[in-house]
């Protein structure tokens, strides 16, 4: 049940990006799904265009995860992240060298390649597609 309403919240929070390509939203929370530490939208980089694939050669926009991480305080190495697409290499490498770790990523779309969610297991991390 629980999953079922993060899926349904991180999917929401997910409208709320300002990118016209993709809407993708993360939130980190605890095991139990009782404490919510984070939340991360896509979009352009603080203090400029709320969506850069719009802009001269795409340069893409900060991904979800990324925005979610910086803001994460929490240490908690049985903490959990919630994803509307899977994580690319990058964001993967990010998941995994965050300070105390993750236990699990849910996602909920397959992303065109599954580099990240090799490297997120590679490392220990669940990862589950919901």
């Amino acid at each position: 049940m629980r999953l079922k309403v993060f899926k349904e919240f991180t999917q929401n929070l997910a409208t709320l990006s300002k990118c016209r390509e993709r809407k993708v939203a993360a939130i980190i929370t605890d095991k139990d799904f009782t404490q919510v530490y984070s939340i991360g939208l896509n979009g352009g980089p603080k203090g400029l265009a709320n969506c850069l694939c719009v802009v001269d050669g795409k340069y893409g926009c900060v991904h979800a995860e990324i925005n979610c991480l910086v803001k994460n305080k929490c240490q908690d190495p049985d903490k959990v992240m919630f994803v509307t697409l899977a994580p690319c290499k990058q964001c993967a490498a990010a998941i995994i060298n965050t300070p105390g770790g993750f236990s699990t990523v849910y996602y909920f779309e397959d992303w065109k390649e599954d580099t990240g969610l090799r490297l997120l297991r590679a490392a220990g991390i669940q990862v589950v597609k919901i």
